[in-house]
């Protein structure tokens, strides 16, 4: 995060009277109120139980696949491991803690790629004619709302190469903007905001800008970070983003033979 600041001296001039016009005076802009008088998406808050109900019984009636693949990838310290937890929580209805966490900046605990060291066919763990069930079925990219304008160009190419190589073999791609309560009071105060907040809707336009997939891909998101108790708010907007997933995204995979 770049921030710029001045620390030359600054003399207060006050004018008395009537504007002159050569002085243009114009009247100021007004700053637009931090939320919108609808909301871009609808949802329907207390529906959380009748999510989980259809989640829980998602099924894919196909002998060879036995379980649905998500591919999450992103930059340390997006929320990749937070939002599997967050996810076991939903379900579990208490605060879980499944894959391990990291808060040391600049560590993660998830897979690190080298592409120094790529896979190759010779490699024992190598899957010459991968099934249904080894294949990824949906790629889900994992960034932070508030500093998806500041991420380094090479991580966003990084991630756009995966999402190019992911779209080639068919594979549909998902992004989720997590911490979004970190973007001001409106949000962070209640979640039921989110979808009339001004900055979330900028922050989507950025990520479909920088990351490439369409806004309708884009699933605002709010993890359990420091929480002890089940937020339903949260509840929903994860259980929201992953029926899109698994009934839009991973149906429809399915569907037009990529298996």
């Amino acid at each position: 995060m770049v921030i710029l600041s001045s620390d030359l001296p600054v003399r207060k001039i006050s004018f008395r009277g009537r504007k002159s016009n050569k002085m243009g005076g114009k009247k100021s802009t007004p700053t637009p109120p931090e939320d919108f008088d609808k909301p871009f998406r609808n949802v329907d808050w207390n529906a959380k139980e009748l999510l989980k109900s259809q989640l829980s019984g998602f099924q894919f009636n196909h002998p060879g696949i036995s379980q649905f693949r998500i591919l999450l990838h992103g930059p340390v310290g997006a929320g990749k491991s937070c939002i599997i937890n967050s996810t076991e929580s939903v379900f579990k209805g208490r605060i879980v803690v499944k894959a391990e966490e990291e808060t040391s900046a600049g560590k993660s605990c998830t897979k690190t790629f080298n592409p120094a060291s790529p896979l190759i066919d010779s490699d024992p763990d190598f899957i010459t004619e991968p099934r249904p069930d080894d294949k990824v079925h949906c790629l889900v990219s994992v960034v932070p709302a508030a500093s998806i304008s500041q991420m380094a160009e090479d991580v966003i190419q990084k991630m756009k190469t995966v999402r190019k190589k992911a779209v080639s073999l068919g594979i549909p791609h998902v992004v989720l903007m997590t911490k979004i309560d970190c973007l001001g009071p409106l949000v962070k105060k209640d979640l039921s905001q989110v979808y009339k907040s001004r900055k979330i809707k900028e922050k989507m336009e950025v990520c479909s800008q920088r990351l490439g997939p369409p806004m309708k891909c884009i699933f605002p998101v709010s993890n359990y970070y420091e929480e002890s108790e089940i937020n339903e708010k949260k509840d929903v907007l994860i259980l929201m983003a992953l029926k899109e997933i698994l009934f839009g995204f991973v149906k429809d995979y399915f569907e037009d033979g990529n298996i």
